[in-house]
């Protein structure tokens, strides 16, 4: 009886020393991948750091999937946008053409394009459904889908709020607000980026202002909103045409940025 006690508590030790072996090892494995996963991320930023400007922006997009920039339009203006491409102000002088913005201000902004990454600016969206009538906007808006590819192949600044509030310093300063790091700027602010995708710009008014004109050849979509004649855009281009009222809308995270924007010197919220 003796032997089977000690016996049966032998086992039980070499069944605990195995159980601790498997552990040990897994745990070994957990941090051997996690160290790996870190060495890598560190080579990427080395890498990515002795990158040429364009290759650190591509880099950004690419490690955040961004899909696509977005820029809004009247459906009235979309023939001429898909014979000419997207002009500034001051390429369109002399085109006929319905202007969205009454309130706009003459100056540097004249030769820029605002555009938004992976999500409209609907702040400025919903103001100019609001204020627009059909009759104005030749039957509703549409949402131009472009290739992030104008990142890095154009001329463009990028400021993590509102252009206005950084002012004409946007364009005076390329090599501050036309970098990768800019660039990068636009999705800082952790604390602020609850439930949203890496794709999306912290602030919801983040833009990419891209230089006096956008080629029609990075235009990849067209996304109508309500009411919008199908028949009409289908006659106008071949170009894919998708369905997603959603981007009319407001972002999952709009309670959160109500009444507020992103400081883009300390990256914090602000009220505004």
């Amino acid at each position: 009886m003796k032997h089977s006690i000690v016996g049966g508590f032998s086992s039980e030790l070499n069944w605990a020393d195995s159980t601790l072996d498997s552990f040990s090892a897994r745990l070994d494995a957990q941090i051997q991948q996690a160290y790996t996963k870190l060495e890598a991320r560190k080579l990427r930023r080395a890498q990515a750091a002795k990158a040429k400007p364009s290759d650190q922006i591509q880099n950004i997009v690419d490690d955040r999937k961004i899909p696509y920039l977005v820029h809004f339009t009247p459906v009235v203006n979309l023939a001429s946008i898909l014979r000419l491409g997207i002009l500034s102000r001051s390429g369109l002088q002399g085109i006929s053409y319905c202007q969205p913005d009454q309130s706009f201000h003459p100056g540097s902004w004249e030769r820029w394009i605002s555009c938004s990454v992976s999500y409209p600016n609907y702040k400025m969206l919903y103001s100019k459904l609001m204020t627009m009538p059909a009759s104005q906007t030749g039957g509703g808006w549409v949402i131009l889908l472009l290739s992030p590819d104008l990142l890095w192949e154009q001329h463009c600044v990028f400021t993590a709020t509102n252009s206005t509030v950084e002012g004409r310093e946007l364009f005076s300063d390329p090599a501050r607000y036309g970098t990768a790091q800019a660039f990068e700027r636009l999705f800082a602010g952790e604390g602020w980026r609850i439930g949203i995708p890496e794709s999306y710009t912290t602030d919801p008014q983040a833009e990419v202002l891209i230089h006096e004109e956008i080629s029609t050849r990075y235009i990849s979509g067209i996304v109508p909103g309500a009411g919008v004649d199908l028949a009409y855009l289908k006659r106008l281009t071949n170009m894919p045409i998708r369905s997603d009222l959603d981007l009319f809308n407001g972002r999952c995270d709009s309670t959160i940025w109500r009444g507020y924007r992103l400081d883009p010197h300390s990256l914090i919220r602000v009220s505004c």
